[in-house]
């Protein structure tokens, strides 16, 4: 959102669609992991293409390539947390949101915790129909354990998730504690330069210091802050972006890098468009084959008109919504009803037709929760912690 509680359409419905790419991506990790893997090794390692390495290995993958999508959510968070500054270089808010921020995420992920616990108590989680092999076992085994009782679950949502980066009990919390120290990095940032003319020098200096320390996902955000204030201030920028040529380049850079496979076996990509950048797979490099790719793609949806009406209408709009809850919640109803419709049908339809099936009825019944849990507790996480804010800083600012 922005000052006086007008939403950025677009970017909340390009925020749903990137949580649905999340969300499809544990589907399949779940219920096909070699879907995403794009077959077997020996079909992986073939200079022959099948339709599942055509869709692993090219940018098609964007459809579940869920490393792209969460480094594109921190892009994206940083453009939204700096927006309102660069529309109106006014102070007031930052200092607010800087305080907001911790109680805006703590709230919701505090409830889906408890959430969580409610599950493990009716005893609802079931993994058995899930096909385990090598690449998922692992972590379909450390899933959801049932490790806390209701004072510990307070203490791991509200301190362990944020501050010692602790996703054991809902693996997607991860994100969390950064996502946190990126909108604070973004706001200190933003701060820090508040009377400085041109502050592109000192946000380029910060992703060179980033990159050094190997902090990738704070590239992310500073991108993110880098690119937002270049649409609003530069006018080189400005220029660029309109070109037609510029944008197309932009495009066919942002969908090569941002579809760089997020999983693959040893030598997987030797015989794929990615063989180039096949040394991204060491040292976390695909994070910043990802970041680069995010911010392109950012650079052109920012500016394409038609891109903004078509994340702008409602359908998309309502995964915009309910984002942050469905991303909350997703993993863990994957485990209620994915793995109970796919075991109900298994006997009576081949398994590509029990998939398809199972994933419409699966995202219909996690959509449903996700839009109570946004009514019932997300809603009013960010009426609260605008209270919170508004305590010490006065009049009400925006999410």
């Amino acid at each position: 959102m922005i000052g006086n509680n007008k939403r950025i359409t677009h970017l909340d419905g390009l925020r749903g669609i990137l949580a649905l790419v999340v969300f499809v991506y544990h589907f399949f990790y779940c219920l096909a992991p070699q879907f995403i893997l794009g077959g077997t090794y020996n079909e992986v390692i073939s200079k022959n293409y099948t339709l599942l390495k055509t869709i692993a290995y090219t940018p098609l993958n964007l459809f579940y390539n869920g490393g792209m999508a969460v480094n594109f959510f921190f892009v994206l968070s940083a453009y939204v947390l700096s927006y309102n500054y660069f529309s109106n270089n006014k102070l007031n808010p930052i200092r607010k949101n800087l305080l907001k921020r911790y109680f805006r995420l703590a709230i919701p992920v505090l409830a889906s915790c408890v959430f969580i616990y409610l599950l493990h108590i009716c005893n609802l989680f079931y993994k058995s129909p899930f096909p385990v092999i090598d690449v998922n076992k692992n972590w379909l085994n450390g899933l959801f354990p049932d490790k806390f009782d209701f004072l510990e679950l307070i203490k791991y949502a509200l301190v362990n998730v944020f501050f010692d980066d602790n996703a054991s009990y809902n693996s997607v919390l991860w994100t969390m504690s950064i996502e946190l120290t990126g909108s604070i990095l973004v706001f200190v940032s933003l701060l820090a330069t508040h009377k400085l003319k041109s502050k592109a020098r000192v946000f380029v200096a910060i992703i060179l210091i980033e990159f050094a320390v190997k902090k990738y996902y704070s590239v992310a955000f500073s991108s993110g802050l880098l690119i937002c204030y270049l649409q609003h201030n530069n006018i080189i920028f400005k220029n660029l972006t309109a070109n037609n040529y510029f944008k197309v380049l932009m495009l066919l850079c942002g969908l090569y890098f941002t579809s760089f496979p997020l999983l693959s076996y040893q030598n997987g990509l030797t015989y794929t468009i990615y063989a180039p950048i096949d040394f991204m797979q060491e040292h976390g490099f695909h994070k910043l084959a990802h970041i680069f790719g995010c911010s392109a793609l950012m650079v052109v949806f920012i500016n394409s008109q038609k891109l903004k009406s078509i994340f702008s209408i409602k359908p998309i709009q309502f995964f915009g919504k309910v984002s942050f809850s469905f991303y909350l919640l997703h993993l863990c109803l994957l485990l209620v009803f994915a793995s109970r419709i796919y075991e109900l049908l298994f006997p009576y339809l081949i398994n590509s037709i029990n998939i398809s099936i199972t994933f419409i009825i699966s995202l219909s019944c996690i959509l449903t929760v996700s839009f109570l849990f946004y009514r019932y507790v997300d809603f009013y996480a960010i009426k609260y912690a605008s209270k919170i804010s508004n305590f010490f800083f006065g009049e009400s600012v925006s999410k």
